[in-house]
């Protein structure tokens, strides 16, 4: 029989050999999906996974800070809306007060 050295080596080589061309597959396929996402975003194929990342980071923080500004600019439109309602149902409430005679009215006495 054989060197048990030898029948161990030839049998990682089989191993390794194995995992080497799984491992090449998922970089082709990581490769090309890659490419995808750069196509899509309109970037140049050329560019490095860092910069692109550090990209989309820069536009993920920008998004977020331009989301709070509408967030709050939206409350503070609800916040008027709801005064304004409020002023207008005292304005009501007193207008249909004195015009009914249910009542007096602001700066009528009470007789």
């Amino acid at each position: 029989a054989g060197d048990p050295d030898e029948h161990s080596l030839l049998r990682f080589y089989k191993t390794s050999q194995r995992t080497i061309k799984e491992l090449d597959d998922l970089l082709s396929a990581l490769q090309s999906k890659y490419s995808s996402v750069l196509a899509y975003f309109g970037e140049e194929p050329s560019m490095k996974s860092h910069e692109f990342f550090h990209t989309l980071w820069q536009f993920v923080l920008a998004f977020e800070a331009a989301r709070a500004v509408v967030d709050r600019q939206d409350k503070a439109r609800e916040r008027a809306r709801k005064q304004q309602q409020a002023k207008e149902g005292r304005k009501a409430g007193r207008g249909a007060g004195s015009a009914s005679g249910g009542g007096p009215g602001r700066g009528e006495a009470l007789t």
